[in-house]
């Protein structure tokens, strides 16, 4: 018989593995990562650079940023869509910058 285990629709990132066994006993197992949707991270407060890893582990993609070249001197000060919003998976976040104190 088979059995797979881990599947999930909740959004974010999951592991499947399924194990087979056969009539003598033997097992073969197989494990696939997936991702399910972009959920927005909390990005206030990160630099551009640490944003964009975010993203990507989320699931998202960068979208615009204001102003358009932030230098690292520069914060994300807010996001469209907002921290916590469930979107299709690589969805575009836009991120409005403001100058470090």
């Amino acid at each position: 018989g088979c059995v797979v285990a881990g599947f999930s629709t909740k959004s974010g990132a999951h592991k499947l593995t399924a194990v087979a066994t056969n009539g003598a006993g033997a097992t073969s197992s197989s494990t696939l990562s997936y991702k399910v949707g972009c959920v927005v991270p909390k990005l206030k407060g990160k630099t551009l650079a640490a944003a964009k890893k975010a993203l990507k582990k989320a699931g998202c993609k960068l979208g615009k940023t204001k102003p358009k070249h932030p230098s690292s001197r520069y914060r994300v000060k807010s996001s469209s869509p907002k921290a916590g919003a469930v979107k299709a998976s690589n969805a575009k976040v836009n991120l409005t910058f403001k100058k470090k104190r």
